[in-house]
């Protein structure tokens, strides 16, 4: 569930740079969001969670900060290791400080413990999630006081 959440914090950031840092009335944002198969639940959590990120000085959630960061370039090896689309997700998350330089390394070498096999997207995103979401609390699914329950149609 939380690689979910992690997928609709993505599209949160995505949103964010594209419509020059506006994030836009959440009614809206959700709508699409359901239309895309999230839940009330995730969608909330998600949002919860981004907004909480955005409003923290100095926060992880700044896609727009022109400040120098140094570029992480993945060997040959590494990238061996991934399909272009997890590859590509992993530098995504960094560039768009999602995570950390040392949460991008931990993760790359957790993909490395987990075997030989290639990591794909679906994997990087489970393994992604636990990092973004590690500080130390449970993602709130109760945020706006939903269930879980919810259908989408």
């Amino acid at each position: 569930m939380e690689e979910r959440i992690l997928e609709i914090v993505f599209y949160l950031v995505e949103h964010l740079r594209s419509h020059n840092g506006q994030i836009g009335p959440f009614r809206a944002i959700s709508k699409d969001l359901k239309s895309r198969g999230f839940t009330d639940s995730e969608i909330s959590s998600a949002y919860g969670w981004f907004l909480e990120e955005m409003q923290k000085e100095g926060g992880k959630v700044n896609p727009n900060s022109s400040s120098s960061q140094a570029v992480r370039v993945m060997s040959q090896l590494e990238m061996e290791h991934f399909t272009p689309d997890a590859a590509g997700f992993l530098i995504l998350m960094l560039r768009f400080r999602l995570i950390s330089p040392a949460q991008f390394e931990r993760i790359v070498d957790k993909a490395f413990l987990l075997g030989t096999e290639k990591i794909d997207l679906p994997v990087m995103k489970v393994i992604a999630s636990r990092y973004v979401f590690s500080s130390g609390t449970s993602v709130d699914l109760n945020l706006f006081n939903i269930d879980g329950s919810e259908v989408v149609n």
